[in-house]
């Protein structure tokens, strides 16, 4: 592919990563430059570049990629004076374990959200586009995720995943898809990440007093009274947890809830409406129902949606609604902390986050991420006294498809999981069965 007289556009791209891109197509014949960043003021290097380049036309736009709004306009303005745009990088990104909505919106929706605007201006077969190249910018981090991040790595392979679900069978768009997956390099993300401490971590003395349990005395479910949430509800009273929590939207307790009540009169079980895309609604849940209890001991992220719609939705429902709540959970069951006793962690994930499917790319994109999340927040963590598992259903009997066998299945699996299964350890529900997957990268760090 020539640059000679090409337009470019790169988010992040005054940082170092997109600052060294900036450069390289400068130096390869680009006439027509824009560099999209935070930084109010416009920073130094975009200068140094026109006085370098005098003959290219170099454009710095300050912008948020967490808005939609705002790259819409960075684009149409750039796009404005050029003939069409050829090559776009999306290369910003943040790294703050303390921040994990924020992480996901900046790295992974903002990806998300500059390709699909980027798509409006450059695909051939619906629009006045002509083709070109969009390089996503992903992280080695998104190939083997690393434990002591695992907020970000899960950003990162969502974006691996999500463009190369759009790369699938979109040869009319006239556009080619690519990701990169830097290693160390020498940006503030890192340098900034560890300024600020590790999110997890704990003294030697501490770990050294840990003894591992392992009682099935209460569990609380998200997405609790869906096909799958309420079938591996079921699971749980039928191997007699006596506390059980099941969480929902639907703002009027489903009849199931009565139904598991009048079967099993001897458990404690409750029913909470809440939206897990907010932290705050799922920490008044876990109080609420911790306060009657010993202990909670089992933690299932079961709540998701499938719309291509409202790609936004998606990410924060499935993937950040599971890192939340998993967070959270953690405040209460780790034992290292002094105030928990331990227990198991499970998230539902998909195949869908075992194998890119073209037509769902913010799904696969958001699956795709709880695996990476769970990976690596189960490597080198047995001080916890947790055990993190993934089970990956097929098509179920749910609300996400119609097409589907019997969500009961999947609920059998993950009793069988909790008894059997390693931490960390990903496991694979279809045609009735459940498999340990094995082939995965084994994770460093």
């Amino acid at each position: 592919m020539s640059f000679v007289n090409k337009s470019a556009l790169v988010t992040g791209g005054t940082g170092g990563i997109g600052a060294a891109i900036c450069e390289e197509f400068l130096k390869e014949g680009i006439i027509h430059l824009a560099a999209l960043d935070l930084y109010s003021e416009e920073p130094k290097i975009v200068n140094e570049w026109r006085r370098q380049f005098p003959g290219v036309s170099i454009k710095y736009f300050k912008v948020d990629v967490t808005s939609q709004e705002y790259l819409k306009k960075c684009y149409a303005e750039f796009t404005e004076d050029i003939e069409n745009l050829d090559i776009v990088v999306n290369c910003a990104g943040i790294m703050d374990e303390n921040l994990h909505r924020k992480t996901v919106e900046v790295n992974l929706c903002g990806v998300i959200g500059s390709t699909f605007v980027a798509l409006d201006h450059m695909r051939i077969d619906k629009f006045k586009g002509k083709g070109g190249a969009i390089v996503n910018i992903s992280s080695i981090s998104g190939v083997q995720p690393l434990s002591i991040m695992p907020t970000y790595a899960a950003s990162k392979q969502a974006v691996i995943t999500f463009t190369r679900c759009l790369a699938h069978g979109r040869n009319s768009m006239g556009i080619k898809f690519l990701t990169l997956c830097p290693g160390g390099t020498q940006t503030n993300l890192v340098k900034e990440c560890f300024n600020k401490g590790h999110f997890y971590e704990t003294d030697t003395n501490t770990i050294e007093k840990l003894r591992s349990s392992y009682q099935m005395q209460s569990a609380l479910v998200t997405g609790g009274t869906g096909a799958i949430g309420a079938a591996i509800c079921e699971e749980f009273l039928k191997n007699g947890v006596a506390h059980l929590a099941a969480l929902d939207l639907s703002s009027e307790e489903p009849k199931i809830v009565h139904e598991w009540r009048k079967n099993f009169p001897k458990a404690t079980i409750k029913y909470y409406q809440v939206d897990v895309s907010s932290d705050e609604a799922l920490r008044k849940c876990y109080s609420d129902f911790t306060k009657g209890i010993q202990s909670l001991d089992i933690v299932v992220n079961c709540a998701g949606i499938l719309n291509e719609r409202v790609y936004r939705k998606v990410i924060e429902i499935n993937l950040c609604g599971t890192i939340g709540s998993t967070l959270i959970a953690l405040e209460y069951m780790r034992m290292d902390n002094g105030k928990g006793k331990g227990g198991m962690i499970l998230n539902v994930a998909s195949t869908a986050g075992l194998v890119p499917m073209s037509a769902v790319p913010s799904y696969c994109a958001s699956k795709h991420g709880v695996v990476a999340f769970t990976r690596a927040l189960a490597f080198e963590r047995d001080y916890m006294g947790i055990k993190f598992f993934l089970i990956c259903p097929s098509s179920t009997q749910s609300q996400l498809y119609e097409q589907c066998f019997i969500a009961s299945a999947v609920g059998e699996g993950v009793i069988k999981i909790l008894k059997e299964g390693k931490s960390g350890s990903v496991w694979l529900s279809e045609d009735y069965k459940i498999t340990e997957v094995t082939d995965i990268p084994v994770m460093e760090w």
